[in-house]
């Protein structure tokens, strides 16, 4: 390894080296490895006005270490601009050294799509067919792509307070998808009402999803809320789940609203959540009533991608910089 030599992978490169059915088995063994301890990762810290956000982790035994820098856009009169911009770090775990640097946005949209993959495969019914997309900003596309990769989605609908990005994203599916009938609803509920999976990427201070908007065996992946203010599903939602999945105990004690706020009214214990890496060796379920993973995002899904992605690109012209 040539010290101060660093590889750069763009985010078109990372979708060639991880394609989504790979993220989606990559996060599976990193949600397993968290809940029987063979990855170290320090919580998600942030600055006093959330401006800038990183995670870290490392898999015990192995070669490298991941490191999330996030900045938010705080300026609301330039729209146009991405919400979230991301890089991330991968270090030699050994030497220290730098090894390569990631597009973090396109990675977090991947390693949570991935999730949203695991989730779906290991709690909704097999024979789910409707998604409903709550949201249309950068998670959602990952989210739809994740949820086909496990089952045989035949339509998918959407909605968004945004309609100009929720045509684009019905229009970018519908291309991807042909085989799936994409559609734009005008609320939530017609979204929703026989939805089998329901995904929700929203920035919501208030819950969206209320019992009165599901089937009776819905599954949800709700992974727009991750800080304590914020709230996609309703408590009573959470309090009727026959099941609810997270994906690290401490990460969601401190930041899942929804399950925050569920437990402050009453309704919810946080130690009936189970750890997703949990539920992988599980035996099956009996696919009745609502489930719900509730993610917040963890660095070590960050890891898993990020590992995947620069052991498959050894070998490849890629660009390098040098830090020296």
């Amino acid at each position: 390894m040539t010290s101060g030599i660093v590889r750069v992978i763009s985010g078109r490169r990372l979708r060639d080296l991880v394609p989504i059915a790979d993220a989606i088995e990559a996060v599976r063994g990193a949600f397993q490895a968290v809940s029987e301890g063979h990855i170290d990762q320090v919580p998600r810290t942030a600055l006093p006005d959330g401006s800038l956000l990183t995670m870290a982790a490392h898999g015990i035994g192995s070669s490298g270490t991941s490191v999330k820098v996030l900045g938010v856009r705080q300026d609301a009169t330039q729209p146009q601009l991405p919400l979230i911009n991301a890089v991330v770090l991968w270090f030699d775990h050994s030497t220290g050294l730098p090894v390569a640097v990631l597009e973090g946005s396109e990675l977090t949209a991947l390693r949570t799509g991935a999730a949203s993959g695991v989730a779906t495969d290991l709690l909704a019914a097999p024979d789910a067919s409707v998604l409903a997309m709550i949201g249309s900003g950068a998670q959602a596309a990952d989210q739809v792509f994740a949820v086909c990769s496990v089952r045989r989605i035949e339509t998918v609908r959407i909605f968004s307070r945004n309609a100009a990005t929720a045509a684009g994203l019905a229009k970018r599916l519908g291309a991807a998808l042909p085989e799936v009938e994409v559609h734009v609803s005008t609320d939530i509920h017609s979204a929703t009402a026989d939805a089998d999976v329901v995904c929700t990427a929203t920035t919501a201070t208030s819950p969206l999803i209320h019992g009165g908007d599901l089937s009776e065996r819905t599954h949800i992946n709700a992974i727009g809320a991750y800080r304590p203010d914020m709230c996609e599903i309703s408590p009573e939602v959470i309090a009727e789940a026959t099941t609810v999945a997270i994906d690290h105990s401490p990460a969601a004690r401190a930041e899942a609203g929804d399950l925050l706020q569920a437990a402050a009214a009453g309704k919810f214990a946080l130690h009936d959540a189970i750890e997703l890496g949990k539920l992988v060796s599980l035996p099956g379920r009996a696919y009745t009533g609502w489930t719900v993973f509730k993610s917040v995002g963890i660095g070590a899904q960050d890891w898993a991608v990020a590992k995947l992605a620069v052991d498959r690109s050894e070998g490849h012209e890629l660009p390098k910089i040098s830090l020296r």
